[in-house]
């Protein structure tokens, strides 16, 4: 598995990003997680979506969010989670992720 890390950049270079990195693990048997950026993991076909505690947090406390992670499990795209404390293991195994890293 590959994990792609893209930090302060816009929409249009994420998605180039992501389809650059994608046709790289298709052409090694890999499967590319994307962090942070589940819209765009979703329209490019990434294997999956990895998310960071505040970005978790940020989802799971509005409506919008929680569609937003529905929007993914019903693409079929996984989600791992970031943890750094029971606590924050606790909220990530909640919205039930592939996996959860502590």
């Amino acid at each position: 598995d590959v994990q792609l890390r893209i930090k302060g950049a816009g929409a249009a270079r994420v998605a180039s990003e992501v389809r650059g990195a994608q046709a790289a693990c298709a052409a090694a048997g890999a499967r590319l997680w994307v962090n942070d950026y589940g819209r765009i993991a979703v329209s490019e076909g990434a294997y999956g979506v990895h998310l960071g505690q505040e970005d978790l947090a940020a989802l799971t406390d509005s409506e919008a969010g929680m569609e937003e992670l529905r929007a993914l499990s019903d693409a079929g795209v996984r989600l791992g989670v970031s943890t750094h404390t029971f606590a924050e293991l606790a909220a990530a195994l909640a919205v039930g992720p592939s996996y959860v890293a502590l």
